[in-house]
């Protein structure tokens, strides 16, 4: 695969240090595209194999690149970054954060490698800024840690945290045809430098705090745990009733205004209504009648119960007397009650001793019938007086505000001017980029 040039991109001295999987193709792409890059490592067998052009490990079309680039004098392959701590203008990490014992990332490799290049910065007669940036995968407070812990006296030294998203066999492409850049800074040095060291690489670019940025990498990956375990979980249960699960799940994925898309990727308020909750109840019914043991299908109500609870903790947690809920149906544009989400949290909060009553701009009590009107007595006892008709009535009562779904630019003006607590479990604060509900 021939590596594309750089044309405008800035020219850096880059390090990279630990040259494993991540730290090899970072090094060798990063030369490819104009800087001048010097990758560190320990290990005597991989600096040998390294210097000779030779990937430590194979991935397609990564000995041709990389031979290229040291042979090029572009890509330099040391043991020791004191002789050109002065030099760098970016120090990229790229060593191993394996599974600890306990579960969590083990982050040794990665406090030596800060504590090394602690000390190289104190023995150096550096006279220019340097950028640290982290790309070995961590969890979100790491970066601030490490430069807490280790750089804290040292001037001049910036901190950002690069993720990167490469995939075994197809690295090479992944990095210089990436579907997003992702970097962490807390600052303008570090944002300016770590972006431009990616300028050379035609993507979109996001930059990010660097506690948001720890944190893409692990829910990506997290993500795609996710979908692949879904399409086999489904294939299983599809294949036990006979169906064939390609056929099955090609319809799904065809589907890409709801199915696959960003619709409900979107942190919000539980779902709810007539038609999920029914659904994934009749789906597991039907694993368990073909002996099937699905933990992801099973899963999904008691996570969705967990986000409940957790949003009437946060109004009983509080102390708050009187909840005006803003939203009853189980979504916005209907006023159907079945499985509401608000309404079960209205239950919790009632049972906890917090008077609860509602407005809803979608509902009028006196249209309220069967299921619908069965649905809100099980919650109040007044059944539709529990329903104030506008909001000023709500605003006059109550001692804080739960947003249960999205509410119209008006509504969330005349919330936020109440000087009431508000409780936003829906986040209206996202809603002129609209949020789908199910």
């Amino acid at each position: 695969m021939e590596a594309p040039q750089a044309n405008d991109a800035t020219s850096f001295h880059v390090g990279v240090v630990g040259l494993g999987y991540v730290g090899t193709v970072t090094a060798a792409c990063l030369s490819s595209v104009g800087h001048v890059v010097y990758g560190f490592e320990q290990d005597p067998s991989k600096i040998a194999k390294l210097k000779a052009g030779i990937s430590p490990f194979y991935e397609p079309g990564l000995d041709a690149l990389l031979g290229a680039e040291v042979k090029a004098n572009r890509l330099t392959i040391l043991r020791d970054i004191d002789p050109l701590i002065a030099e760098l203008d970016i120090v990229l990490i790229c060593v191993g954060t394996p599974t600890g014992p306990d579960g969590a990332h083990d982050c040794g490799q990665l406090e030596r490698v800060c504590e090394d290049l602690a000390s190289a910065l104190r023995r150096s007669p550096r006279q220019k800024p340097l950028t640290i940036a982290i790309r070995s995968t961590v969890v979100p407070g790491t970066s601030q840690d490490l430069r807490t812990r280790f750089f804290k006296d040292i001037p001049g030294i910036d901190f950002a945290y690069v993720p990167e998203f490469l995939r075994e066999g197809t690295a090479i492409k992944d990095f210089f045809d990436p579907g997003l850049v992702v970097v962490g800074a807390d600052d303008d040095a570090s944002a300016r430098v770590a972006l431009a060291v990616y300028a050379g690489i035609d993507a979109p670019k996001r930059l990010m705090t660097v506690r948001a940025a720890e944190m893409v990498k692990g829910v990506c990956n997290a993500f795609h745990a996710l979908k692949t375990a879904f399409a086999n979980e489904t294939g299983s249960l599809a294949a036990a009733c006979g169906i064939d699960p390609e056929e099955l799940m090609s319809v799904i994925c065809q589907d890409t205004r709801l199915n696959i898309s960003t619709a409900y990727l979107k942190p919000g308020f539980a779902f709810g209504g007539s038609c999920l909750p029914k659904d994934i109840r009749a789906l597991n019914h039907l694993a368990r009648a073909n002996r099937l043991a699905l933990p992801l299908y099973t899963s999904i109500l008691p996570s969705n119960a967990e986000h409940l609870h957790r949003a009437a903790e946060r109004v009983i947690a509080a102390g708050f007397q009187r909840a005006g809920l803003i939203g009853l149906s189980f979504k916005s544009h209907t006023d159907d009650m079945r499985e509401s989400s608000s309404l079960q949290l209205a239950a919790i909060l009632k049972a906890a001793s917090v008077e609860v009553r509602a407005f809803d701009p979608d509902i009028r009590a006196e249209m309220l019938h069967g299921a619908n009107l069965r649905a809100m007595e099980e919650v109040f006892v007044a059944g539709r007086t529990a329903l104030v008709p506008k909001l000023e009535d709500l605003l006059g009562w109550a001692d804080s505000l739960v947003v249960t779904k999205p509410a119209s630019p008006d509504t969330i003006a005349r919330i936020r001017s109440s000087g009431l607590a508000i409780v936003d479990v829906t986040r209206i604060a996202a809603q002129a980029e609209g949020v789908p509900e199910p």
